[in-house]
């Protein structure tokens, strides 16, 4: 008895490049998805340095090298205005843009907030959302076509709602779950006009949409957070443990110092830039070499079975 094989269907992915591409193309590409600039020599290199469109680049891919870079030297390597610009205003009070002894404070601060412990006490929130989506899944009509990243996306802010903002968002989900799409396919993206390094003042058409989102869920954060101040104040025992909280509640062991209002808001706004389409991502991914595997051994069961004669 033989066993057959099906070929499995691939998702696009970058091709890497014989050769650098021209300025103009670079720019193009480097609005659509900067990785599709990247020569072969950038993946197979432990370290390529050299001219570009940006300046002086430079791709590591040496453990050693990157953990110079990151830990054992990271001050001698600073986010450039090109690098805090993509990211944008939104986040530069929080974590992932503060730099030296800001940097410092607010990860001791926020230390707290990533131990095994706390990170597993938001487990049952995670659960539930599971168990909302697939009971959701389960009374849809047979046949219905879903896109599962956009599926994946609306799992994920779900569950960042229930980590975060555990009473309640005051607004309506697919209103929020919007405005977080469009801030997620801004933030960090590259604009001509800041490639070419052009004035900030000069406004960026691709971010626009961005910008208005970003406002929206800047107020419906700073309300989110008013609202549990008052709430602690009032009655401290009855306020969720959730994220929030414990960023209104953290203080820097050293210090006794705790966040300030435009900390918290930044730092909201890059766990859930940071985590929101991250994570959608690699559950589409997941489920797709899930079914993909699936679907595989399906066939080679069947096979079997015809081979054997019994069906």
């Amino acid at each position: 008895m033989t066993e057959r094989t099906i070929e499995l269907p691939h998702p696009p992915a970058p091709l890497p490049l014989d050769a650098p591409l021209g300025p103009f193309s670079t720019i193009r590409v480097l609005r659509r998805n900067p990785i599709e600039t990247w020569t072969k020599a950038h993946f197979e290199l432990p370290i390529i340095v050299g001219p570009s469109i940006l300046g002086m680049t430079a791709v590591v891919n040496d453990p050693a090298a990157i953990r110079r870079v990151l830990v054992d030297n990271a001050t001698n390597y600073r986010k450039d205005a090109l690098q805090k610009r993509a990211l944008g205003p939104a986040l530069r009070d929080g974590l992932l843009e503060a730099e030296g002894e800001e940097w410092r404070v607010q990860r001791r601060t926020l230390a707290p907030l990533l131990t095994p412990k706390t990170v597993d006490s938001f487990a049952p929130a995670v659960n539930a959302a599971a168990e909302d989506f697939v009971n959701r899944l389960m009374h849809l009509r047979e046949g219905l076509v879903l896109d599962v990243q956009l599926e994946m996306a609306r799992v994920t802010l779900d569950v960042l709602g229930r980590t975060i903002f555990s009473d309640g968002l005051e607004r309506d989900f697919d209103e929020i779950a919007f405005a977080v799409s469009r801030i997620v396919a801004t933030v960090g993206r590259l604009d001509p006009f800041d490639i070419l390094d052009f004035p900030e003042w000069i406004p960026r058409l691709g971010k626009l949409g961005g910008r208005r989102a970003q406002a929206f869920f800047a107020s419906l954060v700073e309300s989110l957070i008013a609202r549990r101040k008052r709430l602690l104040a009032r009655n401290k025992a009855s306020a969720p443990r959730d994220i929030l909280t414990l960023l209104l509640e953290a203080q820097d062991p050293q210090t006794g110092a705790g966040l300030s209002d435009p900390q918290i808001k930044s730092n909201i706004q890059t766990f859930i830039a940071a985590g929101h389409e991250t994570t959608a991502n690699a559950l589409t991914w997941s489920l797709f070499l899930l079914s993909s595997r699936l679907s595989q051994l399906s066939f080679n069961v069947v096979t079997c079975w015809r081979q054997r004669g019994s069906v």
